[in-house]
């Protein structure tokens, strides 16, 4: 499905909320409200979220290269959440760039919510009911 202007804000919004939702449920303290960015290991990562029905998520160029992981949450049909850790490195791997015509187009690169699942560790997942606990 194409992304529009309305449909982008909405991937955004949900994106903001189930990101501070998963970084409380994994007690990681985000450097900002204004960005999915938390504390990771001995570096940062980035929280990155999947709908049921989406199937990439995108990080821009910037952001990579002061990241150490993406944090990708999984949501499935029924609300629960599948936490993977896919490293920088395999990101660039797989990356391509986003198809939007905005500005941030070009700044933009995506990767396939199958490769999180497929080259990334599982950490856990995060039910439904927990994850409204967090502010979902």
């Amino acid at each position: 499905m194409e992304q529009n202007r309305e449909t982008g804000a909405a991937g955004d919004a949900y994106g903001r909320r189930m990101g501070t939702a998963i970084a409380r449920a994994m007690h990681l303290e985000r450097l900002s409200d204004s960005s999915n960015e938390v504390k990771w290991r001995d570096g940062f990562a980035v929280i990155k979220c999947c709908g049921p029905r989406t199937n990439s998520f995108g990080i821009t160029a910037q952001m990579l290269e002061r990241i150490d992981a993406v944090i990708v949450g999984c949501e499935d049909e029924s609300g629960n959440v599948e936490i993977f850790e896919l490293t920088t490195d395999r990101f660039r791997q797989s990356m391509v760039d986003s198809r939007s015509s905005s500005a941030a187009g070009g700044r933009v690169k995506q990767v396939r919510r199958s490769v999180a699942r497929r080259d990334g560790v599982r950490l856990c997942v995060l039910r439904a009911a927990e994850l409204l606990v967090f502010g979902r």
